[in-house]
């Protein structure tokens, strides 16, 4: 309604903010297409309108599509295009953002220490912008990600707790890491997950520590 509004007014910056809030709204695994949909029309209107920002947007959101679908390459080469683009117009926040992607590369490949330090390029100006919920630990969500992703999930707990990491908004993340590093845990009845950005991750993490915990309706609400 909001992109209909956007193309009656005829006002191209308020297309490509309605057009990116619909990306954002489209980062469940089974609307990739609808996703794809809305970066063809953000790089379209660049195209028009001669809008850096439009392109931006829409590459990226092509790219979250391609890497979901597994083909990387294709991903790859949106991803440079954007760091191009960022480089020649000073936007650093989206060098940044595009280090994640860099780091999710890493974690492919098995290398942990690359992708963390990634991670944390990323960290430190997402943090600074206030690029993510107030609530939500970029830094301690993402370092999850990388150990688990590589196997080293029983090492989580005692990194968390060597550099001091807050894990109050991720309790399920936290018991699983405690329990893959075979300590007792102790699991409040599960939160309600948000559909953001780590909508499909925490979903991942419930199923998980189910699985770890032998909890069978932890696991059904996952897997179901």
């Amino acid at each position: 309604e909001a992109v209909a509004m956007a193309r009656r007014l005829g006002d191209p910056h308020l297309q490509m903010m309605a057009l990116n809030a619909a990306a954002m709204q489209n980062y469940w695994i089974g609307w990739i297409a609808d996703r794809d949909a809305v970066g063809e029309q953000l790089i379209e209107l660049a195209g028009e309108h001669n809008l850096v920002a439009a392109e931006q947007l829409g590459r990226m959101a092509l790219a979250s599509g391609h890497a979901a679908r597994g083909d990387l390459a294709l991903a790859d080469e949106h991803v440079e295009i954007v760091r191009a683009n960022a480089r020649e117009h000073g936007q650093h926040l989206v060098l940044a953002i595009t280090a994640a992607y860099r780091a999710m590369r890493h974690i492919v490949a098995g290398d942990l220490e690359s992708a963390l330090t990634q991670y944390g390029k990323t960290s430190r100006v997402v943090g600074r912008s206030r690029g993510w919920d107030e609530d939500a630990d970029f830094t301690t969500g993402t370092t999850a990600v990388a150990y688990l992703s590589v196997g080293r999930g029983c090492e989580l707990a005692e990194v968390w707790e060597a550099h001091s990491f807050d894990t109050a908004s991720y309790p399920e993340l936290h018991a699983l890491a405690c329990a893959l590093a075979g300590r007792k845990v102790t699991v409040r009845a599960p939160r309600p997950v948000r559909k953001d950005y780590f909508w499909d991750i925490n979903w991942c993490i419930r199923g998980l520590l189910g699985i770890q915990i032998g909890d069978q309706d932890r696991i059904d609400s996952a897997y179901e």
